[in-house]
C-alpha cells in the first residue's frame, strides 16, 4: 500500500544506477522486481 502511494505521488526519485545496485555484497544480481526500491523505502 506504501509503496504503490510512493510510486504514483512521484515524491520519490529513483536513482539512476538502481537497476543494477544489489541489495547486499553476498549476493550476485539485482533484485528482479522493477518496483523494489519503492519497496524497500516503503519498508522503512
Amino acid at each position: 500500500a506504501v509503496a504503490s502511494f510512493l510510486k504514483k505521488s512521484g515524491k520519490l526519485k529513483v536513482p539512476e544506477k538502481m537497476d543494477i545496485v544489489k541489495t547486499g555484497k553476498y549476493k550476485e544480481l539485482a533484485p528482479s522486481d522493477p518496483d523494489w526500491y519503492y519497496i524497500r523505502c516503503a519498508s522503512i
